[in-house]
């Protein structure tokens, strides 16, 4: 199966100029036997850290009065339903469900067949207004898998940037078919086991004041990946102490009228035996 251009899903418009994103359909079906992921390896990807409050509050930090953002390399994507290579330098290993949205830009934002130059002073403030020009194209799911270790001896980006560690999909659901995003309901399970669940209600900048904050004199460019923050439940975390991924772990990781990811972790030999 080769996987879909992203840039041909970003906008599709009728001969009146009236936007249709991407609800295109014919007659034809077929059998899938493996999922990809959404977008093409190189997509570039946005991290908001401490952007729910009970998540800041677990771990012991005072809640930002910006965005705390990071960007995770271009290798880290990964397809929503893959096994995860484990290397043995990434100890402390941890999930974060992630509702994630992709940044898109029409009218005057965009700069056509390349990028979308968000000239932030100009944005509007509410959401409808947001929407109105075509900021953000659709949702769906991915888990930040992050190493602790190396986040927390050299700082976010490198610890959840080895290769894999942004499983995303299944879908990509446009912007118009969730009637509230501030009211979805964001899970994690591992083995089964509920870790993570909370409401998007708990966010503390919402997706539009994100993409003002990243968008400051700064390019978006199409297709830009917003993983818009984690809610409380992290492995880090845990009552009793961390409980963090080991071998053959399965995170299955769900977001409500989104989809579902499912991913094991397959640790390389090196790595279990440093383990015993």
């Amino acid at each position: 199966m080769v996987a879909p251009k992203f840039h041909r899903l970003i906008r599709f418009s009728d001969f009146a100029g009236i936007n249709e994103d991407f609800r295109i359909s014919d007659s034809k079906t077929a059998n899938v036997s493996h999922i990809l992921s959404l977008v093409p390896f190189g997509s570039f990807i946005h991290g908001i850290g401490l952007n729910y409050r009970r998540h800041a509050e677990e771990g012991g930090f005072a809640i930002p009065s910006h965005p705390v953002s990071f960007v995770k390399f271009l290798d880290s994507l990964a397809n929503p339903y893959q096994d995860i290579p484990i290397n043995a330098e990434a100890q402390g290993l941890d999930y974060e469900v992630r509702n994630t949205s992709f940044a898109c830009c029409r009218r005057w934002l965009t700069l056509p067949g390349r990028a979308c130059y968000c000239n932030w002073s100009r944005l509007p403030q509410h959401p409808r207004g947001f929407e109105s020009y075509g900021l953000r194209l659709g949702y769906t799911v991915s888990n930040d898998i992050s190493s602790r270790y190396w986040q927390n001896i050299s700082e976010a980006s490198y610890g959840k940037s080895f290769d894999k560690f942004a499983p995303l999909g299944p879908v990509l659901v446009s912007s118009h078919d969730i009637v509230d995003p501030g009211t979805l309901t964001l899970r994690t399970r591992v083995n089964g086991e509920l870790r993570q669940e909370s409401g998007t209600n708990d966010l503390i900048f919402s997706v539009p004041k994100i993409v003002r904050h990243l968008s400051r004199d700064k390019t978006l460019r199409k297709g830009t990946i917003i993983l818009s923050g984690t809610p409380s439940g992290v492995g880090a975390f845990q009552r009793g102490g961390p409980k963090f991924l080991v071998d053959g772990d399965l995170v299955e990781i769900e977001i409500e009228g989104i989809g579902r990811i499912a991913n094991r972790m397959v640790f390389d030999q090196q790595s279990i035996s440093q383990e015993r």
